[in-house]
């Protein structure tokens, strides 16, 4: 408890103002990795991908009860202690966390954007080559489909964050990036 209470203190006192009753997952072995691994990397960069809410959005009353889940059959199910051992939990990524700790350790952010940014602005439209198959079910038109919900703004990547992190060299910033007018 002594690193949840320490992260909320010393990070964003904002979590106890007005904030009661709400509940919040405390990255513990997301916080070992960086502060024992984290270290040992002397250069190195890092993607990272994964859905996640920043500590503003965490805030947000939607969200009061956290973002721990179960999953039974497929099936959401709110409470994790429902059916112990015979469910999969999962939690959001604590990102305000993971970008504090990478900083603690030497880590240089590079960048922080959502996925659909991240794909377009490393030029996945370039690599794209759109189906000219009339047939709906065909493999370059289901291709075609997967790419576009990759890349919609409604699509799945608008739930997923990247984090893009360098220690030890430094990244031609501008060079990275195949089309930089898609990033926020």
């Amino acid at each position: 408890m002594y690193h949840y209470f320490h992260y909320v203190n010393s990070k964003n006192k904002k979590f106890k103002e007005g904030n009661h009753h709400q509940r919040l997952e405390v990255p513990l072995a997301a916080r070992s990795f960086w502060l024992d691994i984290g270290p040992q990397f002397r250069q190195a960069v890092m993607v990272t991908i994964d859905y996640g809410y920043t500590d503003e959005q965490l805030r947000a009353p939607a969200r009061r009860h956290g973002s721990l889940r179960g999953y039974f059959r497929h099936r959401l199910v709110p409470d994790p202690l429902h059916r112990p051992g015979e469910m999969d939990l999962t939690a959001h990524v604590q990102w305000d966390a993971i970008r504090l700790y990478a900083r603690q350790t030497g880590w240089e952010e590079v960048a922080f954007l959502r996925q659909d940014r991240f794909l377009l602005a490393a030029g996945l439209l370039d690599e794209w080559a759109v189906s000219k198959s009339a047939e709906l079910f065909a493999p370059p038109s289901r291709e075609d489909r997967m790419l576009r919900a990759l890349v919609a703004d409604d699509g799945i990547s608008r739930f997923f964050d990247v984090l893009i992190g360098q220690k030890g060299v430094k990244l031609p910033i501008p060079d990275i990036w195949a089309a930089p007018e898609f990033l926020p």
